[in-house]
């Protein structure tokens, strides 16, 4: 789980170089599995910033949002969702001393190639 923030980057940076605003992906771990979206927003300055917003399917009323500048902002999925207040628990349960996989789901009419 420590190289989230990694494989968040090359998503983020593979997004730029296609005109990908928007991507869904499901967030695989040992025992669960999360949905992602992952959205690049532009400020009415200009300011780009890197959103990753992470659901549980199972317990819809809890997400964990962040937001940065820089697609680099994002650290590990253990420090990422112990920063939602409500997501304590798939810390707990889910996501220490884990393996992870991360399968992109993108927009209609945008090839898989991207990330080949």
């Amino acid at each position: 789980s420590k190289d989230f923030g990694f494989a968040l980057d090359i998503f983020f940076c593979r997004m730029m170089a296609n005109n990908v605003s928007h991507m869904s992906a499901i967030l695989y771990i040992d025992n669960h599995t999360l949905s992602v979206r992952l959205r690049i927003k532009q400020s009415v300055y200009g300011q780009l910033n890197y959103v990753v917003s992470v659901y549980d399917p199972n317990d819809t009323n809890v997400a964990v949002r962040d937001i940065h500048r820089t697609a680099r902002g994002f650290l590990s999925l253990d420090k990422f969702i112990s920063s939602g207040p409500d997501a304590q628990t798939w810390a707990d349960r889910y996501v220490r001393n884990c393996a992870i996989a991360i399968l992109p789901l993108l927009p209609v009419g945008v090839p898989g190639a991207i990330f080949a």
